[in-house]
């Protein structure tokens, strides 16, 4: 027998003649939608592939980091394109040599197996490799409103909530970036869906689906457990912690689902200490404060994103905790509940940490995508319900405000889409200005060792380095001979051993400080 859940009429009294009269919302919401969908394709190779994206590269290439070394940096003359092997799949590595490139890495491997057969598809160019990201993002939106029309009777929640999330920077510049955020969106969507459509008509179909988008979501990012966490939580309040007949369905499909996951699982705690290597940057440490301010930066960017953070958050801010507070007085309890348990969550478990024992994993807000989903989906309840209402002050300012949110968006897409580099480039975003520095060179020798982040920084340079470009990688204990043929030798962030070796020698002079590029001075 099918269980339903029936939403209660809603406390705000709505205009009943809104449909007649909104023709023109309608029109500006699908315009709006059609502008995100465009803006995830626009210039999609044009911002600099930076660190986290070569890191992509390098695992569907089906090379390890140590494998990359000890091919590579061996003081021996190589050009630009011998590093190009390690940005692509080629024959040298096959599907096996991606999965086991991902052994002691956090990342589970379906976003980097499916990279790899879409590079196989339709080429190599960072373009066509950011673009299965872009297309992924787009199966957003219907699960989006497949999630919406499950939570409110009113479809124009789902068509707001759409339009907000397809004309957000923060949404965009994941789509049009090489790594599993897209993905991982898509499932979190797809996936509680799911959940309240199982939960809603209860047949083994509905639970089977449920089932698919718990592994397929485990297998995208390991902060996938959260969302399955929040819907526990979720189905336990909401079943008042009886062990019904859809409570025990609910646990043996989430139970089941999980033990598909348990090998990539055992593969990580075997490689544990890698895991803590790699996830080291997330454990420095950041004053509280610190951690407050990026924490409203980061939320306020995912509506608008044109560099006035410090004034917009606040505002942002109180948005978000009126939409909140507005969906709980105006909402039953299965619709409350559930966006505040699939924002709760992920919120608690990525900044109690940071609180309790320091660190800075809280500061990356892509750490925060469920939790910036729910408030989008709450502001789009807000906005839906006033812009609705029988009072005319109500309907004129909320459009007001939504108009202002859409139009921040699309700003903010058109200034961002235009651009070499932004905020989520991390480091990276000075690479250009580095690469163009090294190719207005004649005869241009690049020295790099294998201090920090380099073994990666090179990779990256190589999508911008011009072919006449030649590079000595080292190793940091070593000190390479210099050749006298080349007429600029120019050195990317050396290690202070190498730079106290080569000052033996040679004047070097720091001619990027951002970007830590040093030149050796009167060759």
């Amino acid at each position: 027998m099918q269980r339903q859940i029936v939403n209660p009429p809603q406390k705000q009294t709505v205009n009943p003649n809104y449909p007649s009269k909104l023709n023109w919302l309608r029109i500006f919401l699908i315009i709006t939608l059609l502008l995100g969908i465009s803006f995830r394709f626009v210039n999609l190779g044009k911002k600099v592939y930076w660190y986290d994206e070569a890191i992509t590269s390098l695992r569907v290439s089906g090379y390890t980091r140590e494998e990359f070394i000890q091919e590579s940096f061996n003081d021996q003359i190589i050009s630009v394109n011998n590093l190009r092997k390690y940005q692509q799949p080629n024959s040298d590595k096959n599907l096996s040599g991606t999965v086991k490139s991902l052994v002691g890495n956090v990342h589970p491997p379906l976003y980097f197996l499916l990279t790899r057969f879409w590079m196989q598809l339709f080429g190599n160019s960072i373009a066509v490799t950011r673009s299965f990201s872009a297309v992924t993002s787009l199966l957003v939106f219907p699960c989006l409103y497949w999630l919406c029309r499950e939570l409110f009777e009113l479809p124009l929640v789902a068509w707001i909530a759409m339009a907000l999330v397809s004309v957000s920077p923060f949404h965009v510049l994941y789509a049009q970036e090489a790594r599993m955020y897209s993905l991982m969106t898509v499932v979190t969507v797809l996936s509680s869906a799911s959940l309240l459509y199982a939960l809603r008509v209860d047949t083994k179909r509905s639970w089977l689906i449920y089932a698919l988008s718990l592994i397929v979501g485990f297998y995208s990012h390991l902060y996938f457990l959260l969302i399955a966490f929040g819907h526990a939580i979720y189905v336990f309040i909401i079943e008042r912690f009886q062990s019904n007949k859809i409570f025990i369905t609910y646990l043996v499909t989430s139970i089941i689902s999980f033990l598909t996951f348990v090998p990539w699982v055992l593969v990580i705690l075997f490689n544990l200490d890698s895991v803590k290597a790699v996830t080291s940057g997330a454990q420095q440490r950041a004053e509280f404060s610190s951690l407050v301010v990026a924490w409203g930066r980061n939320l306020g960017q995912v509506f608008i994103d044109v560099n006035l953070g410090n004034i917009l958050a606040p505002i942002i801010l109180v948005l978000a905790g009126y939409a909140l507070y507005f969906l709980y007085k105006n909402s039953s309890e299965k619709i409350w509940l559930f966006i505040l348990t699939f924002i709760g969550t992920t919120a608690a478990m990525t900044i109690l940490p940071d609180v309790i024992l320091g660190g800075s994993g809280s500061m990356r807000s892509r750490y925060f995508i469920p939790c910036y989903l729910g408030i989008q989906i709450a502001v789009a309840y807000l906005l839906a319900t006033k812009i609705t209402s029988r009072s005319f002050w109500q309907r004129s300012i909320w459009s007001a405000v939504m108009a202002v949110l859409i139009s921040g968006g699309v700003v903010s897409c058109l200034i961002s889409s235009q651009a070499e580099a932004w905020w989520n480039k991390g480091h990276s975003q000075y690479m250009p200005e580095v690469a163009r520095q090294i190719n207005q060179a004649g005869s241009p020798l690049l020295l790099n060792d294998t201090n920090s982040f380099n073994t990666v920084d090179v990779l990256v340079l190589s999508h911008l380095l011009d072919q006449k470009v030649r590079l000595i990688l080292t190793k940091s204990n070593t000190t390479p001979e210099i050749p006298d043929r080349f007429g600029e030798v120019f050195l990317y962030n050396p290690s202070q051993e190498l730079r106290e070796d080569l000052e033996k020698d040679y004047q070097l002079k720091n001619i990027n400080k951002r970007g830590k590029l040093w030149q050796i001075i009167g060759l």
